[in-house]
């Protein structure tokens, strides 16, 4: 039986800091993005973190993982023990607000992963914390942890590349368009008439530099919408015709497949009761 709570909390300027906890015999999740920052504690299990279909990240209980904005990623188990871990999902707004710098040039994790126990403590016990804390001090405390990852993910970057490279002109201009048509019925084809390519050099570049296709990277784009949609109140019925699903059965699979919760139990989890 798998067990997953989600607690939000609303900031200042009302964006939501999301306070996740999974576990049990959780399946594998493909690959996909958000808008959000992820700072996430492994507690039980060993899972295979791959960033951008590319670079693959063993981890170990015990390890704390980093994921930007827009950073595809997957997370597949490694072995049959019961899988358990806590996340904060934090918005861009907080991040930037943290570094005093305007959302655009909010700072990012040099690094996905760090094998810190001091820092998985503190995280682990505030994600613990937030099932029962008052909200000030949740995000006061994240605040401050947010902080201290960052300086560490750059330093255990030192010397190296740091982040993934920017998106090449073809995959950034297919996002672009996807990002602002989102609401429509979009085929490949549309996405390679836009960009002057064809829907084979897409398909390609978008597995090269992203490790997803143009297709879930599309599915993707409407999860995020959904979610800020169910976060204002709408119901799933509505989110899912806004977002450019299909319908809500559609919603219903893709949310799950990427949030591992239903479209009403986020809604509810946001605060939200059902109309």
């Amino acid at each position: 039986m798998d067990a997953r709570e989600v607690r939000a909390f609303a900031r200042p300027d009302g964006s939501l800091v999301e306070v996740c906890s999974l576990a049990g015999n959780i399946r594998a999740f493909p690959n996909h993005l958000h808008d959000h920052y992820v700072v996430g504690a492994l507690n039980a299990s060993r899972r295979a973190l791959t960033m951008g279909g590319r670079e693959l990240h063993v981890l170990e209980p015990g390890d704390v993982f980093l994921v930007n904005p827009g950073e595809s990623h997957a997370c597949d188990p490694l072995d049959d023990e019961p899988f358990a871990y806590r996340c904060a999902n934090v918005p861009v707004s907080a991040v930037a607000a943290l570094a005093g710098v305007p959302e655009a040039e909010a700072p990012r994790f040099a690094v996905p992963v760090l094998r810190d126990a001091a820092l998985f403590d503190r995280a682990d016990a505030l994600f613990a914390r937030a099932a029962s804390d008052e909200g000030a001090a949740v995000l006061d405390a994240l605040d401050a942890l947010v902080a201290d990852l960052l300086e560490a993910a750059a330093a255990a970057a030192a010397g190296g590349s740091g982040g993934p490279s920017a998106p090449g002109a073809l995959v950034a201009s297919a996002r672009a368009f996807i990002d602002e048509r989102y609401a429509e019925r979009i085929a490949l084809e549309d996405v390679a008439v836009v960009t002057g390519a064809s829907r084979y050099a897409l398909v390609r570049a978008f597995k090269r530099e992203l490790g997803i296709t143009p297709g879930r990277y599309l599915a993707a784009v409407r999860v995020m919408h959904a979610k800020s949609l169910l976060e204002q109140g709408r119901s799933p019925v509505e989110a899912a015709g806004l977002a450019g699903f299909a319908d809500q059965a559609h919603l219903g699979r893709v949310f799950r497949n990427v949030t591992g919760l239903t479209p009403a139990r986020y809604r509810a989890a946001c605060g939200r009761s059902a109309s």
